[in-house]
């Protein structure tokens, strides 16, 4: 079956594509993961690679999310804190029956900017499609892509009626999954929607003003002005901290920070002996803030998380950006960075 490819407006014109993309192996992706989201489809084939019964292999590996996701489900999973239990020496034992989700990996959509799938969180840094720009778009294998998300429905349709996994209750599932999978026109509706999907996907990066700001801090080459400061600073003379936001509210520059790099941020300046650097934090609606004061009633605010109406106050002028903070000992940590479009304009 062939599908006509989709043409997302106002993108840059370099494309990558499944089939054109290699990987180099390095397994960092399978050593970042905590849980891997797993099909029927998957439980079956690994338990015979292994030589288990599906219900052994369910027991020792897996576990069923306590969490209801977006969608109000409950899925299965792969156990993989610290790693994939799979991976041999950095390359996988399993990689001709390897989840779905991980055969696909990292072109996730059927059309996205690399930029998106960095606001998205699914690119590792240390990947090797971080060596093309943050326009390329990036072109899923539309048939794996629809296996895929067949075979989640199947086994999302599964879990829901019997709320965990046995073999004997789940192998008609999954006989029905390898069913679904030759159905032409389940396929074409299937890739219909993840077409809307997709096209829904990168409108709201280039509209919503958080999203929009997030995406143009790749595109614009902030973000890699900071993986070279990052490596600048690796003798541990400065602590180098990568935003997910950035812009003034109240006429306060707001720094909006990973959770990880808020909690270093704030610990660093609260050691501060400065008399210049005054750091105050506070907790409103639940959430804590940290506010900065520097020099002359320069101030800077950090936070890790922005609610939907917050989003919209954020703004800030393009240019360099270069905030230096040292305390008495000699620490110091660093923000710095060239916004030439004004990512949050």
């Amino acid at each position: 079956m062939i599908w006509d490819g989709a043409v997302l407006a106002n993108m840059a014109p370099g494309v990558l594509t499944y089939d054109a993309f290699t990987c180099k192996k390095c397994g960092i992706c399978c050593k970042k993961q905590k849980v891997i989201l797993l099909t029927l489809y998957d439980i079956f084939r690994l338990s015979e690679k292994l030589g288990l019964r599906p219900n052994e292999f369910f027991r020792r590996y897996c576990i069923k999310s306590r969490k209801f996701n977006e969608e109000g489900l409950k899925r299965l999973y792969l156990r993989a804190e610290g790693g994939c239990p799979f991976l041999r020496d950095g390359l996988c034992s399993v990689h001709e029956v390897k989840p779905v989700v991980c055969a696909r990996a990292p072109f996730y959509y059927v059309e996205a900017s690399l930029a998106s799938l960095k606001v998205f969180g699914l690119i590792e840094d240390e990947c090797r499609i971080n060596e093309y720009s943050y326009d390329t778009v990036a072109k899923g294998d539309n048939e794996r892509l629809v296996d895929m998300d067949i075979l989640v429905r199947c086994t999302d349709e599964y879990v829901e009626r019997h709320k965990g996994f046995e073999e004997k209750t789940a192998r008609p599932y999954y006989e029905k999954s390898l069913e679904a999978l030759k159905d032409n026109a389940l396929r074409s509706l299937t890739y219909a929607t993840l077409l809307d999907r997709c096209i829904r996907r990168e409108e709201m990066c280039r509209t919503d003003p958080y999203y929009k700001g997030a995406t143009n801090m790749y595109l614009s080459g902030f973000y890699d002005e900071f993986k070279r400061a990052k490596e600048a600073g690796k003798n541990g003379e400065a602590l180098i901290f990568e935003p997910s936001a950035l812009g003034i509210i109240d006429g306060i520059m707001a720094l909006v920070l990973f959770e990880k790099d808020y909690i270093s941020v704030k610990k660093a300046l609260s050691q501060s002996r400065n008399p210049d650097v005054h750091t105050k934090t506070t907790i409103y609606d639940g959430r804590e803030y940290a506010i900065v004061s520097i020099d002359a009633g320069k101030k800077v605010m950090f936070y890790y998380h922005i609610e939907p109406d917050e989003k919209k106050s954020l703004r800030h002028e393009p240019g360099q950006i270069n905030t230096l903070f040292k305390n008495e000992k000699g620490g110091r940590f660093m923000f710095t960075g060239r916004d030439a479009d004004g990512w949050l304009s």
